[in-house]
């Protein structure tokens, strides 16, 4: 008889297991057969504290982590750039750099015929690069590092004015060295500012969400002890 019984909880022992658990787990009659399976309440408890170790990791590493580390390209992205002399504005310091891409175009005759360069400057004037390409590509990033410098060097810069592009084959190898030049300004750019704005609200919305990840996961922990394994547990700790 005692073998296969399954007594039901009293309602003080009903209360006390509710009050360690949360309202998903919460129910309002609790027998001997719900502790001590692989499907008990303990087991369950215990596996929800590792789903939100593992949503821990996403959120920290990889979500807030991730966020902090872009944080830099999102702004300097925003920042305008002129190649005219600076005005209403506070000049911070010239700001320069200089990378090897591989440009791999295909030849397309006569102007290419003129060498890889030549190409690629007459095609940047007329605009005849397709959206995408391997040389807009290269270019955009040396651009954006450009950019990540400015901002990292001068905090404060979200302009750049006298801004110049020189490109230097190297050889007939395909590899062409693009510089890149400006003088980093501080003035008016409503760009930067919205992008910050986000940046911070944002970054507030994880780490909120974060704090309180851990708080439920702490105190999944800190009840996990207090819950029974078995239906010998129940007498001594409910």
């Amino acid at each position: 008889m005692g073998l296969f019984s399954n007594k039901e909880l009293t309602e003080e022992q009903v209360a006390k297991i509710n009050s360690l658990l949360p309202e998903k787990f919460q129910k309002s009659k609790w027998f001997e057969s719900d502790f001590g399976s692989d499907a008990g309440i303990y087991t369950r408890v215990r596996n929800s504290i590792e789903t939100y170790n593992n949503r821990l990791i996403d959120v920290g590493n990889k979500g807030l982590n991730e966020l902090k580390q872009s944080k830099l390209e999102k702004i300097a992205s925003k920042i305008k750039i002129f190649n005219t002399e600076p005005y209403k504005c506070e000049p911070l310091g010239m700001v320069d750099i200089g990378s090897i891409h591989r440009f791999s175009a295909s030849s397309t005759g006569e102007r290419f015929a003129g060498g890889l360069i030549g190409y690629a400057i007459e095609s940047a004037a007329d605009n005849m690069w397709t959206k995408g390409s391997s040389q807009e590509q290269a270019v955009d990033s040396v651009k954006l590092e450009l950019l990540k410098k400015a901002r990292t060097i001068y905090p404060e810069c979200n302009l750049i004015f006298k801004y110049e592009v020189d490109f230097r084959e190297m050889g007939s190898s395909g590899n062409v060295f693009i510089y890149m030049r400006g003088t980093a300004c501080k003035g008016e750019n409503e760009g930067v500012l919205t992008a910050e704005k986000q940046y911070l609200e944002t970054l507030k919305k994880k780490e909120k969400e974060l704090a309180l990840l851990k708080e439920k996961r702490n105190k999944l922990k800190e009840n996990l002890s207090k819950i029974p394994q078995s239906k010998k547990d129940i007498a001594t700790l409910l």
